[in-house]
């Protein structure tokens, strides 16, 4: 990565939950921040200037495709996004800002986000505590709880958080069941870098911590 690329800010988008309350008169429900930088970057320059132009049908395409990588969590309601001003402020500090090639494997999604894929190192690191432990909700068919012992079960669901069975201390726990009748499961465990990751994986792993911890002076 070049120092330029390195000191390319991320652009942060605002996602506003909503709904209706029984007055018809619109309530705001929670607010989500989560990095646009990487959805902005597969729009079109027309895409984007009608985005810094209040183009709600761009917004509510981000709003999508947001949920769908899983940086936020899934809303079937109203909602509002903002994202056009710090566009804005981004283009006018580096005009040059989406002509650069963007590096792999940044994307962290969110906590509330149910994983369609296991979390990358990076993200690990990202969400990992003081004790290096991690976790995320996952989806685990009825028919694997069905088939799996319980050893066989906490390595399927180490598997479907963190893509490996090397998870230590792992926990899981039912949170709902999906219209398709197979069960959320909140997993967490503990992350041995040493034993879970390669060298580049390890590198990816320690990335995500300090990334996370520049985010909470951030704040």
């Amino acid at each position: 990565m070049t120092e330029t690329q390195a000191a390319r800010k991320p652009i942060i988008a605002t996602a506003i939950y909503e709904q209706w309350n029984q007055h018809d008169i619109l309530e705001e429900l929670r607010r989500v921040d989560f990095d646009a930088t990487r959805i902005l970057a597969g729009l079109s320059q027309d895409e984007r200037l009608a985005l810094m132009n209040d183009g709600f049908e761009i917004a509510d395409q981000i709003f999508r495709e947001a949920e769908a990588r899983g940086l936020i969590p899934p809303h079937d309601g109203p909602f509002t996004l903002n994202v056009g001003d710090e566009l804005t402020e981004a283009l006018e500090e580096d005009p040059e800002y989406f002509s650069r090639p963007f590096p792999e494997g940044r994307e962290v999604r969110h906590e509330d986000a149910v994983l369609e894929t296991p979390l990358t190192p990076f993200e690990q690191g990202y969400r990992s505590g003081e004790d290096y432990s991690v976790s995320g909700l996952v989806t685990v068919s009825m028919s694997d709880l069905h088939d799996n012992d319980f050893e066989g079960h906490l390595d399927n669901v180490a598997v479907l958080l963190t893509g490996n069975e090397l998870l230590m201390e792992i926990q899981s726990s039912a949170k709902r069941v999906t219209s398709e009748g197979d069960l959320v499961m909140l997993v967490s465990g503990v992350v041995v870098p040493g034993e879970c990751f390669d060298a580049e994986g390890r590198a990816e792993f320690e990335a995500g911590r300090e990334a996370a911890a520049e985010a909470l002076v951030a704040e």
